[in-house]
Formats: structure tokens, sequence, C-alpha cells
């Protein structure tokens, strides 16, 4: 579309288009993922995408201003354990709805201080300290998950865990 006129380019890269990029269901490419780069949305939605960890971890160091990530309907492992980086942006926002291998232990993991480091990083706690929302609709967290999210979330103002059939009444 942005081929239609000069004025109409001018107008496709204004940075107000752009706050939220949905690639749901999207097949991803380098090309696409570029663009992606270049907009820097506040909000990124991968819900059900064919994205793999090499294209996740090319993708989070160059993002650093993405406040919201949806990976809803992706596999824990390899591809969402990626976030447990140096390199995930500083999230506010995380949707892990039916993400399929979430487990405490996997939670776990995600909360936790990064494996790895880079210079001028002080901050060595988890880069998902600061979430507010966080949704876990349809994985396989129990009550163990609970107590990690209360630990390693003390931001968190929002949690969805409909669907989660291991948390009981107690948790």
């Amino acid at each position: 579309c942005a081929l239609v006129c000069k004025t109409w380019h001018k107008i496709s890269l204004d940075p107000a288009l752009w706050h939220t990029v949905n690639l749901t269901g999207k097949k991803m490419s380098s090309s696409l993922l570029s663009v992606t780069v270049q907009k820097q949305p506040v909000g990124l939605i991968l819900d059900h995408s064919n994205i793999g960890k090499q294209h996740l971890n090319w993708l989070l160091p160059r993002i650093p201003q993405t406040k919201e990530l949806s990976l809803v309907g992706l596999d824990y492992n390899p591809t969402v354990a990626i976030l447990n980086t140096c390199n995930c942006p500083m999230l506010q926002a995380l949707n892990l709805s039916h993400v399929s291998n979430l487990t405490d232990n996997a939670l776990h993991k995600l909360l936790t201080t990064p494996r790895d480091s880079r210079p001028g990083l002080l901050d060595k706690k988890s880069r998902l300290k600061n979430i507010r929302s966080l949704v876990l609709n349809g994985t396989e967290i129990s009550d163990i998950s609970l107590r990690y999210i209360t630990q390693y979330l003390p931001m968190l103002n929002h949690l969805s865990i409909s669907g989660c059939w291991k948390v009981s009444d107690a948790g």
C-alpha cells in the first residue's frame, strides 16, 4: 500500500501506526522480521506463528522498546524458553496462553536469573521482573507456579490462569 504515492508512503511510516505489530499465524521470514525491527513496536503478537528459537533469539535484542509480547500457542521448548536471556526486552505484559509444555519447572526457569550475560549489564536479575500482566491460560502450571510468580514478579497486578486444571483452590 505504501507504493501508491509519496504522501501515502510518508503516512505509512508514522510510528503511531506501528504501536502493535500483529503477526498471528504468519510464516516468519527474514524480511518480515527486519520490517518488525525497523518499526520498533511497543506490542508484538506472535500467536500461532512458526517463529522458532533462532528467529526469536535474533529478534529479541533488536526490539528493546517492546513492552508487550504474546506467544499464544507456541511450544515452550525451545522457542519460549529463549525469553530467559539477558537480551530479552524489559516486558510489562506477557501472554503465554496455551504454550505447550509450560510446566512449573519451565515457568521457574523463565522467571529466574538468565544464564547468559553481556558486558555492561549491571542488573543480573530476570528481564521479566517488571511484568505487570501475565496470562497463562490453558497451561500445565500448578500451585507451585503461583508461588514462583509471587516470588519473582513483585510488580504483577493482573494474572490470568483460566483453564489451568492443575491449580487448586488452595493455590
